[in-house]
């Protein structure tokens, strides 16, 4: 049996990722800023479908 996944079991908002404009990383929607290059993240606004 597949532990639940974000979709199913609600999800934290730390585990939701959004992805640097600047370099990519994958970085939490919880971040105000890229750890790797420092670039601000706006919520939302990088969001990529999996």
């Amino acid at each position: 049996m597949r532990p639940p996944g974000p979709e199913r079991s609600g999800g934290d908002d730390a585990c939701d990722r959004e992805f640097c404009p600047e370099c990519d990383l994958a970085v939490a929607r919880t971040d105000e800023e890229c750890p790797e290059c420092g670039a601000p993240i706006e919520p939302g606004a990088t969001q990529r479908d999996r």
